[in-house]
């Protein structure tokens, strides 16, 4: 058999080689990227229930203080939530969805709740105002 066959086989499979390592490489890339959003949405679903919870215990242990009872609080938020509360249920939407927390304090006053700035929470009469701190 003349080299030039030869040399030609050897290209062909070289070839066949370098493909099939794009093509799992390929592959290796779509599930990566994949995994990666439901990576993404799991730690945002997971920072919402830390948040839902941290929030429900400062009401909860404000209601529990009894009248005249007052404490400040910070609620770090890297992600876009917003929470509201009715029903005696706190919600937290976020981008994903929704995260439910019960409150043992059924009359709270909400309106004045954000996140990442230091709040007061105030036991007024049986109710839990949230407001700015001073």
């Amino acid at each position: 058999m003349p080299n030039c066959w030869r040399r030609g086989q050897v290209t062909a499979e070289f070839l066949i080689v370098i493909i099939a390592l794009l093509a799992v490489f390929g592959f290796s890339i779509a599930v990566y990227s994949s995994n990666s959003s439901y990576l993404s949405e799991n730690s945002e679903l997971s920072g919402a229930m830390v948040s839902a919870s941290e929030i429900a215990n400062a009401l909860d242990s404000v209601s529990t203080a009894g009248d005249s009872s007052s404490a400040e609080f910070f609620f770090k938020s890297m992600q876009d939530l917003n929470a509201s509360v009715g029903n005696g249920i706190l919600t937290i939407m976020h981008q994903h969805g929704i995260t439910e927390v019960a409150l043992h304090s059924s009359s709270v006053d909400f309106s004045g709740f954000e996140f990442n700035k230091r709040l007061k929470f105030s036991n007024n009469s049986g109710t839990v105002v949230v407001g700015l701190a001073d």
